[in-house]
């Protein structure tokens, strides 16, 4: 509903016309399409559901565990992309509150998502062509298939993915820490020129928008801490030797994924209510239509 909303042609409100909820539009739907294959390569396979389809020596067998391995991987690096984006876009917006619309139009915009999709393709080339990467299916006692790598590439695909979201991650905290440091001062400085002149200023709102956007970003922020934080754990686990602390990690990771790939469009429509009226009246304006199509075909009938 909230990728509806951010990309229907006719909406209600100008602030969601903004490049901030068409990226996150665009977010939504990377982080849709990673939650379905993460359903369906890890969730559904760990309970025995693709059973029927995963036959042992068959094709999805064979080729299954490298596909979808590579693109869950894939996927992740595409969404700590996007937080990175998000906190440069909000960056700028306190920034350069009034010059925004410039930096942020449609052609860079695009710029920013072909940027996203490419820059971790010759990664996926390499865990695709290289002969030593090696991911298997096996089945256990209970009927369960288990997905496993080799050393090499439990290695690389661990390294890479933790080293990016937790580097990521710490570049967003620097960033968002600016914005919250910027912010303050300018609840500071409304706070000292609290006048009806001054609060009506159209300028002075803009300024209000963005810092309340950059809020809502630095909360979506918090999914891609979360995880930046696990990873970190978990290396300090592997370092260590602490073979419970891993263990503990483990049973929490799937949670993790699951904040990391769903919670951004409830974040969204919990902290947004202009998103919410939107919603709201797309809703009323789909159940209106029904209703007049049924009178309208009782009419004829």
């Amino acid at each position: 509903m909230v990728i509806f909303i951010v990309f229907k042609k006719e909406k209600h409100n100008i602030y969601l016309k903004g490049s901030f909820f068409k990226f996150q539009g665009f977010k939504s739907i990377i982080e849709l399409v990673a939650l379905l294959q993460f359903l369906f390569s890890m969730r559904l396979r760990k309970y025995t559901f693709l059973n029927f389809l995963i036959i042992k020596n068959k094709w999805f067998w064979i080729h299954l565990p490298k596909i979808t391995t590579i693109f869950h991987y894939y996927m992740k690096l595409e969404i700590y992309l996007c937080h990175l984006i998000l906190a440069i876009n909000r960056l700028t917006a306190i920034q350069f509150p009034f010059k925004y619309d410039q930096l942020w139009d449609m052609k860079k915009l695009i710029y920013a998502v072909i940027t996203i999709i490419f820059i971790p393709l010759p990664y996926v080339l390499y865990l695709s062509l290289d002969p030593d990467i090696y991911m298997d299916y096996g089945a256990s006692s209970t009927g369960t298939i288990r997905l496993s790598y080799n050393n090499k590439t439990t290695a690389i695909t661990s390294i890479v993915d933790g080293a990016s979201c937790i580097f990521i991650g710490i570049i967003c905290m620097i960033i968002y820490i600016s914005i919250i440091i910027v912010t303050i001062k300018i609840w500071n400085e409304q706070k000292l020129f609290h006048t009806s002149n001054f609060n009506k200023n159209n300028n002075n709102e803009t300024t209000k928008v963005h810092v309340k956007l950059s809020l809502i970003s630095v909360i979506l922020f918090t999914t891609l801490l979360l995880n930046s934080i696990c990873q970190a754990l978990t290396f300090y686990g592997q370092e260590e030797k602490n073979n419970y602390l891993i263990m503990k990690l483990n049973d929490i990771s799937y949670p993790i994924v699951d904040f990391l790939y769903c919670l951004g469009p409830y974040i969204l429509f919990i902290t947004t209510k202009d998103l919410r009226t939107e919603i709201i009246y797309s809703v009323k304006k789909e159940k209106k239509s029904i209703s007049v199509m049924k009178i309208n075909k009782t009419s004829i009938i």
